[in-house]
């Protein structure tokens, strides 16, 4: 939920404000669970389903801490200032479950992915303003609206997932300790059968410690 604007709009900022809501910032979440896929404190880095479960996570604590928050504070009638701080502590507090509780991040790493959602959060605030604030009169105008916020987090989204993928980050973690079809930790396995699924499995990779 964006930063309140003026509550005159007309349906033209509408519906350019929904399809960010339900398009464009769900897709900058998802890149942005990707970029900290290699960056995880588990055996395996996140997988491309658990990336869509986690930005869904994150989509829908938003809709109801957040979303839910600001509505409430809207009828009860509290002043901007709180409903402000409000709104930012419960973002924090989201990105913070999600990383430290789902993505399962530490410290430094922890920290700069709170600090990454919530200039993602900004700027959509903005972008949501600038519909709210400047009047479209047609939606490519509504959408040009958008440009100057859209270009520069893509650009951020971008240039953090590079970052992510660095081949320090990749390569600390060793696939062929692992149970292709359950992700069963297989080291010192000399069976040649995963104990977990009963999956076969190549003795020669198995018997081979992890690097530290």
């Amino acid at each position: 939920m964006p930063l309140l604007a003026f509550l005159t709009f007309d349906f033209t900022s509408i519906y350019i404000v929904l399809f960010i809501l339900l398009v464009v910032n769900p897709i900058a979440y998802y890149f942005l669970v990707n970029a900290y896929r290699y960056r995880v404190n588990r055996a395996m880095p996140i997988t491309r389903s658990q990336t869509v479960k986690l930005a869904a996570a994150r989509i829908g604590m938003g809709m109801v801490f957040v979303g839910g928050g600001t509505w409430v504070s809207l009828v009860v009638g509290d002043p901007f200032g709180v409903l402000l701080c409000y709104i930012v502590v419960a973002r924090i507090t989201i990105w913070w479950v999600v990383g430290k509780h789902m993505l399962i991040l530490s410290s430094k790493r922890l920290f700069g992915w709170i600090v990454a959602g919530m200039i993602i959060d900004t700027a959509f605030d903005v972008m949501i303003n600038r519909e709210f604030l400047i009047k479209s009169d047609n939606y490519y105008h509504g959408v040009l609206l958008t440009l100057p916020v859209v270009v520069p987090v893509a650009i951020f989204v971008y240039f953090i997932n590079r970052r992510g993928k660095r081949p320090e980050l990749v390569e600390q973690f060793d696939p062929s300790q692992f149970c292709q079809t359950c992700k069963y930790n297989l080291t010192g396995n000399l069976t040649g059968i995963c104990p977990e699924c009963g999956t076969p499995i190549s003795i020669e990779f198995a018997t081979i410690p992890p690097e530290n």
